[in-house]
């Protein structure tokens, strides 16, 4: 059976976030909150924290989880794009080097990381029809 988009791109992004998640852990896994939140930069450019790498790390392996069947990897594309566009709207709205929800550090490489999720997201839930295509076998069968 052929690999729907949104099954490649959950599988990809899942495995790209679940990573990220992990690695930010590294840098700063401090799950503080309030007016001073700690955290630091990936690679001098992504704030992260403990929340933001939770985040990544549970989007990733849902996605992983996703990217299994046809329906379940469309959902997933379809929801990624919901969550990440709400996400980079709220990081739009707090400004940079600020924290959504007091709980997230955001600066523009991250929204621009999560605009860019949010539209990929979406390009390949929509590039997936809600059907699989029939296969030899159920046409014979």
């Amino acid at each position: 059976m052929t690999r729907a988009p949104a099954q490649t791109f959950s599988l990809l992004i899942g495995a790209v976030l679940a990573i990220a998640g992990v690695a930010g852990f590294l840098y700063n896994g401090d799950f503080g909150t309030g007016t001073h939140l700690p955290s630091d930069d990936v690679l001098g450019i992504l704030s992260v924290n403990g929340w933001h790498n939770l985040v990544h790390l549970l989007t990733g392996l849902v996605g992983l989880r996703a990217a299994r069947t046809w329906s379940g990897a469309r959902t997933y594309c379809f929801a990624l794009f919901v969550l990440y566009t709400a996400i980079f709207v709220l990081g739009l709205a707090y400004g940079t080097n600020e924290a959504v929800l007091s709980l997230m550090p955001v600066n523009g490489a991250d929204d621009a990381l999560h605009a860019i999720i949010a539209a990929t997201a979406l390009a390949s839930g929509l590039a997936t029809p809600a059907v699989p295509p029939p296969t030899l076998a159920t046409e014979l069968g």
